[in-house]
């Protein structure tokens, strides 16, 4: 018995409490073993029961037994992505080993198995949905762990034998965490259940590339679609990153649980066709040149704005178009200063977005992916 020196407070015995579900996790599922701390059940924590099974980027295995001088080590290598991660990961991603059934090894991202530039990569929260287990068994000298069975010693002979195509599996998940992560809630999440595609090899050298699935390309995200399309347009015209960023951002809070999201996408909106228009009798009327002190005048009242706008906006927005404007102007002049609570629909947002796009493209020459153009 050693007599501990340091005070175990709650939150000692809770690590104390994962650190032995992990590292014993597999022989926890015995039901014969019966572990307990503090009088409370122990109960396994698995790291091979979180995969996600999307059919179009699902978990490998692999299975093969390797010799090793005159003994033989079995190896199992499975890599896939994670239901559960996201914006924290949890931490909970990189490369697991488990020797002989106890776990050696958790969410290592060290340069030893790839966690580098020109390799993987460094830890990032984009590759936080990659998993790769390892897990070895057969005689203990022949085991890749050190003399405290707490990490693995990256200089035997056996570690060296799978290191590469750890590596190589691990570049191949991060590379799809990263094309899908910011779908990650549609593509990944969902696919909890499913079985692991095992495939029984004969040396770790038949672990091919081709034998991996194919990872799914980057979806563009929206902001780099828009960004591209007025790239040209922006270097002469530089007002009008201003107005495009405005949609961007509308399209990022349509996907957060805001309950009063509509109401803050409808004020931006609203507010990105008054710059659109203002910045139209700034930069883009030619036919009339306004001094700062009209153009200051003409900009103190909105409706003044719209009365000048008019003048030029013929064949470019019709009698339906204004009706809308004076509509969501009023929805979004109560939002602000009368009845906060206005409900402002779904379909209104669709609207008043088209209506949005459809002025910066016409005043000022925007393009958007959904707009024929």
């Amino acid at each position: 018995m050693t007599k501990i020196r340091d005070v175990l407070t709650g939150q000692s015995i809770r690590d104390i409490k994962d650190h032995i579900s992990a590292i014993y996790s597999k022989i926890l599922t015995n039901k014969s073993i019966n572990l307990k701390l503090n009088g409370e059940q122990i109960k396994p924590l698995h790291f091979d029961k979180e995969w996600s099974h999307n059919p179009d980027v699902p978990p490998k295995g692999f299975d093969l037994t390797a010799r090793v001088g005159k003994e033989q080590v079995s190896v199992k290598i499975t890599g896939g992505l994670i239901a559960e991660g996201g914006d924290s990961g949890h931490g909970e991603y990189g490369v697991y080993i488990y020797c002989n059934n106890r776990l050696i090894v958790r969410s290592l991202k060290t340069p030893e198995v790839g966690f580098s530039k020109g390799q993987v990569g460094v830890p990032h929260n984009s590759i936080s949905l990659a998993r790769v287990i390892v897990e070895i068994n057969g005689p203990a000298e022949q085991m890749p762990w050190n003399s405290s069975k707490s990490g693995i010693d990256i200089k035997h002979k056996v570690f060296q034998l799978i290191r590469e195509k750890i590596i190589e599996i691990m570049k191949h998940y991060t590379t799809a965490s990263r094309n899908l992560f910011p779908e990650r809630e549609t593509k990944i999440a969902p696919f909890k259940q499913g079985k692991i595609d095992f495939e029984k090899i004969q040396s770790i050298s038949e672990i091919e590339k081709s034998a991996l699935p194919v990872i799914p390309k980057l979806k563009k995200r929206m902001s780099d679609k828009v960004k591209d399309l007025n790239l040209s347009l922006a270097k002469s015209e530089p007002w009008i990153v201003g107005t495009y960023e405005v949609i961007v951002m509308t399209e990022g809070i349509k996907s957060k649980n805001f309950e009063t999201k509509n109401r803050i996408i409808l004020i931006l909106l609203d507010s990105s066709i008054e710059i659109a228009f203002k910045d139209y009798l700034t930069y883009k009327v030619k036919s009339h040149h306004y001094t700062d002190a009209a153009l200051a005048r003409i900009f103190d009242k909105r409706h003044s704005v719209h009365e000048e706008i008019r003048k030029y906006s013929n064949g470019i927005l019709d009698i339906s178009d204004w009706n809308n404007l004076d509509y969501y102007y009023r929805l979004r002049c109560d939002l602000i200063h009368k009845r906060a609570s206005a409900m402002v629909l779904d379909t209104d947002i669709t609207k008043f977005t088209n209506l949005a796009k459809k002025i910066h493209k016409k005043l000022l020459g925007v393009k958007y992916p959904s707009l024929k153009n």
